[in-house]
């Protein structure tokens, strides 16, 4: 933008050049009242900033906040599950509530009255509304950082306390007694593998037979899996800075997978060309060779657990038995939170160790509800061979 003072049939005007949206230079007279040259140079100075600024404000005018929650989500790196809910945050409930109205003339208030809302009427619980408070600050966040606004005005908002209630978690006699009901269950191996390992159900869906090493009884944990609105996405990038990890197998659990895939070989060999082989290096694959879909494995356990009276739990429940029962049993908690692949472990005993003999000893722990049901070592070596 330049503009100039030029004096016109007696009188000062600024003409103001600008480039628009269409990459052309636009021309816009700004009329002085001052009659001398020197004077109207000071009032131009001071007009065209007027003009300025407000023009600006005209354009945070044009910005609601659900526009401004899409350019923030489109800035940052998420994955496409978290992209996903942002988004339906924006399209049930932020948008029909706030409607055009600008993101920078929102106040503490107005996002305080919105939570409340969000509970008394629209009955989501208060960690719910948690989530729309820390998407609505981040987007603020990243406003602040643009030079569209210098505060954040939901840092004051009145959110719902969020009660954080004990994780339901079974121990080992519950384990037994999932183990048993969960036998002749689609989603046995998923199941299993999250009772002994703690793995999120992303994980267990990315585990692949081309990551482990039968020699060494070691399972790299190493991708993650989701599905949104139909569409599979495989991330390398792991949900925390510690979610990729080398884990130790016991020998039960060797055993379990070498009989899962020995089985899924036999279906391979049997439907022939009916057999889906574009999920062949997976673990968790159904009997036509399908990737197994993350909400069937949510729902067929709650069901599961309902039919065989066990105590209610989730499947994510299953992560939180697993830190449970190590813990109860004394095993290091480095080397709990280093299986589990948490974050906060790494934050908070940064300086701890922890030792594979530790893991080894742990892992074999934890899956000694599964000993003797499976074929030893020799006879499942014998099979995937």
């Amino acid at each position: 933008m330049t503009y100039t003072v030029l004096q016109r049939n007696g009188k000062y005007k600024a003409i103001v050049r600008e480039k628009g949206p269409d990459d052309k230079w636009h021309q816009h007279i700004i009329s002085l009242e001052s009659t001398g040259k020197r004077a109207a140079k000071i009032e131009a100075a001071e007009k065209v900033k007027a003009y300025l600024d407000e023009k600006e404000e005209s354009s945070k005018q044009k910005l609601s906040l659900g526009s401004l929650i899409r350019d923030y989500i489109e800035s940052t790196t998420i994955t496409p599950m978290t992209r996903y809910n942002y988004l339906n945050i924006v399209n049930s409930h932020i948008n029909p509530y706030f409607g055009d109205r600008n993101f920078d003339k929102l106040t503490a208030n107005d996002f305080s009255l919105y939570y409340k809302d969000l509970v008394e009427t629209k009955n989501l619980s208060a960690k719910s509304v948690s989530k729309h408070h820390g998407l609505i600050h981040a987007a603020y966040e990243y406003a602040i950082d643009g030079n569209l606004i210098t505060k954040n005005p939901s840092d004051r908002a009145k959110k719902p306390r969020v009660i954080k209630k004990e994780p339901s978690a079974y121990g080992l006699e519950d384990y037994s007694k999932l183990f048993a009901a969960a036998k002749e269950s689609k989603i046995f191996p998923a199941i299993v593998l999250a009772m002994v390992y703690g793995l999120r159900r992303s994980e267990i869906l990315g585990l692949r037979w081309s990551c482990i090493d039968w020699e060494k009884g070691k399972i790299e944990v190493s991708m993650s899996v989701t599905k949104v609105k139909g569409e599979w996405f495989f991330n390398d990038a792991m949900k925390t800075y510690g979610s990729k990890r080398t884990l130790h197998m016991s020998d039960p659990i060797a055993d379990f997978l070498k009989n899962i895939k020995f089985e899924q070989e036999k279906m391979r060999e049997l439907l022939g060309d009916t057999y889906n082989h574009e999920f062949d290096d997976f673990i968790c694959v159904d009997s036509f060779g399908k990737l197994i879909d993350p909400n069937y494995i949510t729902h067929e356990f709650a069901k599961l657990v309902k039919k065989n009276k066990l105590p209610k739990l989730t499947f994510h429940g299953l992560r939180h038995s697993f830190i449970s029962i190590l813990m109860d049993a004394g095993y290091d908690i480095k080397a709990i939170q280093t299986a589990a692949g948490h974050d906060i472990a790494a934050t908070t005993l940064s300086y701890a160790v922890a030792y594979d003999s530790e893991q080894i000893e742990m892992i074999n722990y934890i899956s000694s509800f599964m000993k003797n049901d499976f074929n030893s070592s020799e006879e499942a070596d014998a099979k995937s061979n």
